[in-house]
């Protein structure tokens, strides 16, 4: 078995003519090869059990139509051009309103300034004691009552 596949190797090289007759030597079970190469070109194809024949133009079959490549879609340069989507803010800004709750509170605003919630909206904090309206008009009436009557601090607090 290993003479036989020697002999057909060796019967198999590109060469630029036509061997004929490559055989074992005298076994009667002969294998006789026939090769048509050049040297300038070798080629292969694979083909796959799923893959449909060649046509074989020497027996008047024709090649089918390549499919058609679908045309590129237009490019549309302000599709390409990817906007970065603006920053968002977070937490409370220079002028925003704030809740009673928060009177008081300090934050930082998104361009860094320092803030507090004073008088119901989100100011500068400037080390002010912030002010709530309605606490400090609780607080009024509370030191009010100390020293007067209900009907005297009423004319003092309401003018």
């Amino acid at each position: 078995m290993r003479h036989r596949i020697y002999t057909a190797l060796v019967c198999l090289p590109a060469v630029s003519f036509v061997l004929a007759g490559c055989s074992d030597d005298g076994d009667s079970s002969a294998t006789t090869a026939t090769s048509v190469t050049t040297a300038s070109s070798v080629s292969s194809t694979t083909t796959t059990p799923d893959d449909p024949p060649e046509p074989n133009p020497t027996q008047g079959e024709v090649a089918p139509e390549p499919a058609p490549q679908p045309e590129p879609e237009p490019v549309n340069p302000e599709a390409e051009t990817i906007q970065p989507e603006p920053l968002q803010v977070t937490g409370p800004q220079l002028g925003d309103q704030c809740i009673g709750a928060d009177i008081g509170r300090t934050a930082v605003a998104a361009d860094g300034t320092a803030i507090m919630c004073d008088n119901y909206v989100w100011q500068l904090n400037q080390g002010q004691t912030p002010s709530h309206p309605w606490v400090d008009g609780q607080r009024e009436w509370a030191e009010c009552l100390e020293g007067y009557t209900t009907e005297e601090c009423r004319e003092m607090l309401n003018p």
